[in-house]
């Protein structure tokens, strides 16, 4: 997989999650998530409250960058740390290990006509089990850039 789930939990003890995606470029590995779950993760582990990647302890201080309009938040990982991110189960029941997409450089340029796909989960679909478990879809949509305005990062 690709990506992975973030969860967290707030001062009232309320679990939270996001979705973090792996993407290793000429010179590091990185992992792209929301900036608003950037900052709760912050807030989350200032409080005391454990923040995990798929049960590894994510710090937020591997935190490199917002981009200070859209609502993304860019972290600096490391093999270690991506080896020991949890491994999942996918629907045949086998046991799928975490990998990284490779970009040439980042941010990529997009151009007119490329493709684009999103996807993650999203904690509005997720299903508690009456073992404890917590099932995630994971949902995901592609497209074409259409128009570009500006190359703004």
């Amino acid at each position: 997989m690709l990506c992975a789930l973030v969860f967290y939990e707030d001062t009232s003890g309320q679990q939270h999650n996001g979705t973090m995606t792996f993407l290793r470029t000429d010179r590091e590995l990185l992992g792209i998530t929301s900036k608003h779950v950037a900052r709760d993760i912050a807030k989350a582990v200032e409080a005391g409250m454990p923040c995990n990647l798929v049960g590894t302890n994510l710090d937020p201080r591997r935190l490199i960058a917002e981009h200070p309009t859209h609502d993304l938040a860019t972290f600096r990982l490391s093999d270690v740390l991506l080896a020991n991110v949890g491994l999942l189960v996918d629907g045949s029941g086998d046991p799928v290990q975490h990998q990284p997409a490779t970009v040439a450089s980042w941010p990529p340029a997009p151009s007119e006509g490329s493709p684009v796909m999103y996807g993650g989960y999203p904690g509005a679909h997720c299903a508690a089990r009456g073992d404890g478990n917590v099932d995630f879809g994971f949902f995901w949509f592609a497209n074409k850039v259409c128009l570009i305005k500006t190359l703004e990062w």
